[in-house]
């Protein structure tokens, strides 16, 4: 080959070598074009939360705001949230918002809100209508008192307590529409509305519990009756009493009946009490004796009755049998009640009955 054309070849050869490492390291040290990136799909965790604002305090659109609680609400508005409360679905909702509009004050009551609560005087709910009569007659006071008189005919018998049971409380201004329960069915009702009497020491009714305590069978009643003439004092019953003492089996009927026979009886009346005075209740024991004490039934029976309650297993009841014979025949006999030792016990109530031997004949029977 001839010396000129090798040349040339080697020549070639080196730029084409040159070339390749060139393009080669310009390869190396360029950066890959980036890959163009979908949007990140929102997610739970991504989403806005619910009354998030934006920079102007705003919700942003779309975004749902947290309610307030009624309690954080101004007060007009709050009075508005708790009138449209009654009227939901709710018996629940119903009474929570009833029992805080009977909180208002006059200057806070409007026409709306007393119509309101009229409507639920209809409600589907006893609990609701009762609670709705006691709101009027808290807001409205003497002139809530027709808005509810039909309630006290309601079909429901606790919605008749509830509102009976407020008049009571309202005071003595009420005694008229308080007097209407006594006629009601119901003998729990009648003791709600004597008990309330009793408080106010209202005479109104006494002729009327009277022919109650004669018509009925609850002795409950009857002694609900009994208290109430004994707080005003009324001698109206005393017939009634008498004529049904002996079927009174009521512990606390019975003391009662004693208590008023020997309070306000006549003498006849009084010395039926002789007949209680070994009953089995204690109670009944102990105020048949004091009544023979209150009353001088200084009798045969009765001093005979008293000797032997000296040995009755109740100490108070000895201890009152003891009260009455002291001030019956003014004797003691050195005889104390609190006495353990059965001798000296059987001995000094022997001393008793030797007495009573003697004075046999001074003492009429009955």
């Amino acid at each position: 080959m001839p010396m000129g054309r090798l040349t040339s070849l080697l020549v070639l050869t080196f730029f084409t070598a040159v070339t390749l490492m060139v393009l080669s390291a310009c390869g190396r040290s360029s950066k890959p074009k980036k890959k163009e990136s979908k949007p990140p799909v929102k997610t739970e965790r991504t989403r806005p939360k619910s009354g998030k604002t934006g920079m102007n305090g705003m919700a942003e659109p779309g975004q749902k705001t947290k309610p307030k609680k009624i309690e954080d609400l101004s007060p007009e508005a709050r009075k508005a949230a708790y009138v449209g409360m009654l009227s939901s679905k709710k018996t629940s909702k119903r009474k929570q918002a009833l029992n805080w509009l009977m909180t208002l004050k006059d200057e806070n009551l409007d026409a709306p809100i007393i119509r309101a609560i009229r409507k639920r005087l209809t409600d589907k709910s006893p609990d609701v209508r009762g609670l709705a009569g006691i709101a009027l007659l808290k807001l409205k006071g003497k002139e809530g008192s027709p808005l509810i008189r039909p309630l006290l005919k309601d079909t429901s018998e606790e919605v008749r307590a509830s509102v009976l049971n407020e008049l009571g409380k309202l005071g003595k201004e009420y005694t008229d529409e308080l007097m209407n329960g006594l006629r009601d069915p119901s003998p729990d009702i009648q003791e709600i509305v004597l008990d309330h009497l009793s408080r106010q020491k209202s005479k109104r009714a006494d002729g009327l519990a009277v022919q109650i305590y004669g018509n009925t069978d609850s002795e409950r009643l009857r002694a609900q009756i009994l208290s109430y003439l004994l707080k005003i004092k009324s001698p109206k019953g005393t017939a009634t009493v008498a004529a049904h003492i002996e079927d009174l089996e009521y512990a606390t009927a019975l003391t009662l009946a004693v208590k008023y026979l020997g309070e306000f009886g006549n003498s006849l009346h009084a010395k039926q009490c002789i007949n209680f005075l070994n009953d089995r209740e204690i109670g009944v024991r102990k105020e048949a004796v004091r009544i023979m004490a209150l009353r001088k039934i200084k009798t045969l029976d009765s001093i005979s009755c008293l000797i032997h309650l000296l040995k009755d297993e109740e100490f108070e009841v000895r201890k009152a049998a003891l009260k009455s014979l002291k001030a019956l025949t003014n004797q003691a006999f050195d005889y104390d009640p609190m006495e353990e030792d059965e001798k000296k016990l059987e001995a000094a109530v022997q001393k008793w009955e030797t007495w009573l031997e003697k004075n046999a004949k001074k003492l009429p029977e009955k």
